[in-house]
């Protein structure tokens, strides 16, 4: 093996044109299938940076609906600590949206709401400073501090000891700074990264609920617990379910129903998610990994080819080496080596390309809601997959190229007769490019699919000009609003952004009008007892928000200032719902139930406007006014119609909610343009992945047409040259060597088509407004393989035409 090995370096250091060519096309492969496996190594199977992890437990709860993460009340938390005895300590945890400042300027930002024990528990220790004690989790309200993020103290206070003992505010309530959680630290959930930590008998503070102490009702408080010694999983998870059972049964407040039967509670490793969101990310990463697999199949199907031309330079060294005793199973051993070493090295060169592709993925800052740290280092894991995976293609493609070479004529090989044995060669490569064409055309459709969905979701918008339409989020629950407040709060606002300077119109919604992210209410329509109630669209909004939006009244009036509380109920709806009841009438004036709330009169019908992404037709839509509500509806968004730069517009708001609170961060500021291109960022990132791969796998199928029609146009150079004594024009030596090639291209197509529409549908729901097999698409695409088939053709055809027939027939 040694030998082989020895013998393998040297081979590779000699045809270095060759290796280079391999390694580069196979090293891209291996990187991308490496990096989405790294990916979800930090998601589902790295452990968390803890005190023997293998001893910690995430405490989930079997439902109708699945089995998710297990929330309780406080009080419960504290029965849970008096009457367990099969856990050494429980941690409880939740996270909080939190308006963080550390300076003059508020900001949106998220934390976490731990216990005392949370950190000693966990065996994780501070980088600066202390954590929490036992005592600041007992006084309610009395220990105002704080353990910041790493991440938080490198970026607002430049990694500055001096920053322990500083002040900052959480939702306007000042924090004592007493330590730094460890760099790599986020929580029991590693991709969760807070940017504060913050005792429970803060939370009432933090949460802005001064009841959240006594109430059963309020479940919000994750669990973690570490077993005790000599304690297996199974036996604490009996007697836990036990107890929740026994809670249920004392406390029937705690909102469980004889409609919903308590299944216990089921113990799983820390960190683990729930199966729901396990199959979840699982299926989000067979996507990425099938587009990476593509890749790396074409490569690998490309360097056998090379393989096998190479073995026929190598014909006369294999033939002696039979001549000399050595057997074919020798043979095969020796160039299997070789294709091993040569798919290693492509695994190191893959390694460099998924450590610089980790690198920037973890750089890149998610617009989510809730923050996400992605720490896709390579590890012992990642390092075991690539080798595996190196080593598993190199012996499934390296095979038929070893087992084809074996099989060496010695008496053609010893006359230096390559053209005889290359023929029977030239078949197998045949079905390497061939496949080749197949799975780039497969990649290709796919990314053309997601490019043609993206555009249609990308217009779904119900009104005119996005672009000149500003979003901002608020939330004044965080400063401890009561309804009243609230309704004050953004009464104020709008009458203030309506006196700046270039605002054309100003309105609230309480969800945004982009890719049916609105929500569902009951309802009732009085002309229509017989239909019972019914589901429709339904959103809150404050007057002017369709002149904001731009979208047109077809009829009636919009909601004014008159509309408050204490007034005729009234609602506004989309044609949709008038011609569903009201066909061939006008529905101005008919009387509509919402939400179970008291009948309500209509007073305006509104366009449909395009917004759903399923591109099926409008549904029932019910606009209700928001300063007419009942309901406590704090978190709104602001929706600002302007002129000139959208980064002015945004100062300009910022600087009048500061005014009427100094403590109130903006949620998110962009314009609706932005919005509706980040509602479809994960199909956005699959479509590119899916469109670079693809033009990779095009150029790799390229490269092997030319090879192959170049390689078999060299073999048949005698009866070319034949051809032409006998009085063969150009054009037809042309057609031969091109037809070969467009022979191959046609193939190809074929059964990547048929791949095509059999794999398409596996995603035809991530698709919208457009079909999984559409012609457009599948058209185009295959046109474009076809095309390249012949251009790939067309430089060994030109080199065949010039071919000498007195050199050619001269060999013979």
């Amino acid at each position: 093996m040694l030998q082989d090995l020895i013998y393998g370096l040297r081979m590779l250091r000699k045809n270095l044109g060759f290796t280079i060519i391999a390694v580069l096309s196979l090293g891209i492969g291996i990187g991308a299938t490496t990096t989405v496996f790294s990916v979800v190594n930090a998601f589902l199977f790295r452990p968390l940076p803890v005190k023997d992890p293998d001893r910690l437990v995430s405490i989930h709860k079997p439902g109708g609906g699945g089995v998710g993460i297990h929330t309780i009340s406080y009080p419960d938390y504290l029965d849970y600590l008096e009457r367990n005895e099969h856990f050494s300590d429980i941690l409880a945890w939740s996270e909080a949206a939190l308006s963080l400042n550390t300076g003059d300027q508020p900001e949106a930002a998220y934390g976490m709401v731990v216990s005392g024990n949370y950190f000693n528990t966990l065996g994780v220790q501070p980088a600066l400073g202390r954590v929490f004690g036992p005592d600041e989790d007992r006084v309610r309200g009395g220990h105002p501090v704080t353990v910041i993020s790493f991440g938080l103290w490198q970026s607002h206070f430049g990694s500055d000891p001096a920053a322990i003992g500083q002040i900052i505010k959480l939702n306007g309530h000042p924090f004592t700074i007493i330590g730094v959680a460890p760099k790599g630290f986020t929580s029991t959930y590693s991709v969760f990264s807070p940017a504060v930590y913050v005792p429970l008998s803060m939370q009432a503070q933090v949460r802005s609920n001064p009841k959240i102490f006594d109430e059963r009702m309020s479940k919000y408080l994750k669990l973690t617990g570490r077993l005790a010694p000599g304690v297996s999983r199974q036996q604490a998870e009996a007697a836990l379910s036990a107890l929740d059972r026994q809670l249920e049964s004392e406390h029937p407040q705690r909102g469980q129903t004889s409609l919903q039967p308590n299944r216990g509670l089921e113990l799983a490793p820390v960190g683990a998610f729930p199966p729901e969101e396990r199959l979840m990310i699982l299926g989000a990463a067979a996507l990425f990994i099938a587009i990476a697999a593509f890749v790396l199949l074409i490569a690998s199907a490309n360097v056998a080819g090379m393989l096998l031309a190479r073995a026929t330079t190598r014909q006369r060294e294999i033939a002696v080496r039979l001549a000399m005793g050595a057997t074919r199973a020798r043979l095969i051993r020796q160039l299997l080596t070789e294709s091993g070493l040569l798919f290693l090295i492509s695994a190191i060169g893959g390694i460099g390309l998924t450590i610089w592709l980790t690198r920037l993925i973890s750089a890149i800052s998610l617009p989510t809601a809730v923050p996400v740290a992605l720490d896709a280092n390579i590890d012992w894991r990642v390092l075991s997959f690539t080798l595996l995976l190196a080593l598993t293609i190199g012996f499934v493609f390296g095979l038929g190229p070893a087992v084809s070479a074996s099989k060496s004529d010695l008496l053609s090989a010893m006359k230096d007769a390559p053209a005889l044995l290359g023929v029977k060669r030239s078949r197998l490569r045949n079905v390497f490019v061939v496949g080749q064409i197949a799975l780039t055309l497969v990649l290709m459709i796919g990314a053309g699919l997601f490019a043609r969905a993206l555009q249609f979701a990308e217009s779904l918008y119900p009104g005119r000009d996005p672009e000149s339409v500003l979003i901002a989020g608020l939330d004044p629950s965080k400063q401890a609003y009561n309804a009243a407040k609230t309704r004050e709060f953004y009464d104020q606002l709008t009458q203030r952004l309506t006196a700046l300077p270039g605002v054309e119109s100003i309105s609230l919604a309480r969800t945004l009008p982009i890719g049916g992210s609105g929500g569902n209410t009951s309802i009732e329509v009085k002309d229509a007892p017989h239909e019972g109630v019914l589901k429709a669209e339904a959103n809150r909004i404050a007057p002017r928000y369709f002149e904001t939006l731009g979208m047109r009244m077809l009829s009636g009036r919009d909601f004014s200032t008159a509309d408050r509380q204490n007034t005729l109920p009234v609602l506004i709806i989309n044609e949709a719902m008038a011609r569903r009841f009201w066909p061939g009438e006008s529905a101005l004036g008919k009387e509509v139930k919402a939400g179970g709330g008291k009948w309500a009169r209509v007073v305006g019908i509104v366009e449909d406007g395009t917004s759903e992404m399923s591109g099926e037709a409008p549904a029932p839509y019910v606009y209700s006014p928001y300063f007419q509500g009942e309901s406590y509806n704090s978190t709104m968004t602001v929706l600002l119609r302007h002129r000139g730069d959208t980064a002015e517009a945004v100062v300009a708001v910022r600087r009048e909610v500061q005014t009427l609170d100094p403590n109130l961060p903006l949620e998110y500021a962009m314009s609706l343009s932005e919005a509706v291109r980040l509602s479809v960022l994960p199909w956005r990132v699959v479509g590119i992945v899916a469109r670079v791969f693809g033009l990779i796998g095009l150029a790799l199928a390229s490269m092997g047409i030319y090879g192959l029609v170049s390689y078999v146009a060299n073999q048949r150079t005698h009866e070319i040259g034949v051809r032409v004594a006998l009085g063969a024009q150009n054009r037809d030596i042309l057609r031969l060597v091109v037809g070969h090639g467009l022979k191959l291209g046609v193939f190809g197509v074929t059964i990547g088509l048929a791949l095509s529409l059999a794999l398409t549908r596996l995603v035809a729901s991530f698709l919208f407004g457009i079909s999984a097999s559409d012609p457009l698409t599948y058209v185009s695409v295959t046109l474009l393989l076809v095309l390249v088939a012949v251009g790939a053709s067309f430089g060994p055809a030109r080199k065949a035409i010039g071919t000498d027939p007195m050199i050619a027939l001269r060999h013979e």
